[in-house]
């Protein structure tokens, strides 16, 4: 009997698990498929603003340029492609979280990036000191792509900084307007030998309604420059006012892999890895609030009590056993049961009222028997008996055990109690038995 309960408990395990084990399935491929058909859908829905971020899916994005470098630079000495969102200042390094009250709050320090940062047409103008963090940085030894339309003057601040200007174009270049042929010659007996930047194309498709002066030209359409370098200190920025020229709505036309060529060949000279900027795009780290408490003495006393509640349990379990629910009870045998009830009825003087009971059960066998209602009394009862084809010892003495118990006083021996009682019991043995044949 245990090792049939263990062994059904045991399925009744194994079938939750299985429940549970289907319903986290069911859940992940609900949640996966949620989350591609929200990233379709946000392909499909047009656009209410230009937003030049690589986690914008949307034509004016760079999520493309972000997958295609990260494709690109893969293997054990590539470049790494990232993303950046917290304050210029951090580029150089530093700590990481401010001191609050204590000084025992564990600090934090950020690995100075070294690499090539890129800043597409920012949703908020570069203040003045973020102008400056940047180009601190880039006299480092470090590059900046900084990709804008500059129409407004508080979007030139990093060109004033650097020595650079726009001019305006009278007639704006149509979509997909050429760069100027690029004389190969001139540019292989270049002293800074930009022939590199050119290999795999011919001319880039750029749109743009500003021009360039300053700075050393790499693309011009109809002789303006649209895209320059300058060297800063010990690194160099790339400055191009045709933001849209590697967005999203031009990776799958083969027309415009030029600009993609062209920005890729200019990355490959740099060392360090590829940074997009989107803090510039309004986006800044998230800290869980629960785990940040967590690094400062109130995780040091919430690790503690776990400790200490971890070692209770262990102990515990070593001492006294693992806690178990016992699973078989006491039952109590079916003599001991009688003995127990016939003592507390003898105990109330109720040798009457338990003679009832064994009595009307078997009035009712016989009233079935002979085929009488149990409703119609004694009498009619014995007559049907007496009427009855077969007499027998049995007939006789149910007659007798019947006109007995229906004339009962209210005052019962033991003696009597127990000869009706066998009377009964005798009756009905012998009637469950021929029912059995």
């Amino acid at each position: 009997m245990t090792k049939s309960v263990s062994k059904l408990k045991e399925s009744e395990n194994k079938g939750l698990m299985m429940q549970l084990f289907a319903l986290f399935l069911v859940c992940g491929l609900m949640t996966y498929a949620t989350i591609n058909s929200d990233k379709d859908m946000e392909k499909l829905m047009p656009e209410s603003k230009v937003f030049a971020s690589s986690y914008n899916l949307k034509p004016s994005g760079l999520s493309a340029l972000f997958e295609l470098l990260e494709k690109v630079n893969h293997g054990k000495n590539q470049k790494q492609v990232r993303r950046w969102e917290k304050p210029y200042r951090k580029l150089k390094g530093g700590q990481d979280l401010p001191k609050i009250l204590d000084s025992t709050r564990a600090k934090e320090f950020v690995k100075p990036a070294r690499g090539t940062l890129l800043i597409v047409r920012p949703d908020k103008a570069l203040a003045d000191y973020e102008v400056k963090e940047l180009l601190d940085w880039v006299k480092e030894g470090n590059t900046l792509v900084y990709l804008d339309d500059f129409r407004f003057s508080f979007s030139r601040r990093m060109l004033d900084k650097v020595g650079m200007g726009i001019e305006r174009i009278n007639k704006k270049s149509l979509d997909g307007a050429s760069s100027d042929d690029i004389d190969w010659q001139k540019q292989a007996n270049n002293e800074n030998n930009l022939a590199a930047l050119y290999s795999h194309l011919h001319n880039l498709k750029l749109t743009t309604g500003e021009g360039l002066v300053g700075g050393q030209a790499l693309a011009k359409v109809e002789g303006h420059t649209i895209i320059a370098q300058k060297n800063w200190g010990r690194g160099r920025l790339l400055i191009s006012t045709a933001p849209s020229m590697v967005s999203n709505k031009f990776i799958a036309k083969s027309e415009y892999w030029g600009n993609f060529q062209f920005l890729y060949n200019w990355l490959s000279q740099a060392e360090g890895d590829i940074i997009f900027d989107e803090r510039c795009h309004g986006f800044k780290p998230s800290s869980n609030v629960l785990i940040y408490f967590l690094r400062g003495p109130a995780g040091y006393v919430t690790w503690q009590i776990l400790l200490l509640l971890g070692i209770g349990i262990v102990s515990t379990h070593q001492r006294f056993g693992k806690l178990q629910k016992p699973e078989k009870k006491r039952r109590i045998a079916d003599s001991e049961y009688i003995d127990g009830l016939s003592n507390t009825y003898a105990r109330a003087k109720a040798r009457q009222a338990a003679l009832e009971i064994i009595y009307q059960q078997m009035f009712n066998r016989l009233a079935k028997k002979y085929a009488v209602s149990p409703h119609e009394g004694a009498q009619n009862l014995i007559d049907a008996i007496n009427k009855s084809s077969t007499t027998s010892e049995l007939s006789s003495l149910a007659v007798a055990t019947i006109q007995e118990c229906s004339a009962l006083s209210k005052e019962l021996s033991d003696a009597d109690f127990l000869r009706l009682t066998q009377a009964c019991d005798k009756i009905l043995r012998s009637l469950i038995e021929k029912k059995e044949e």
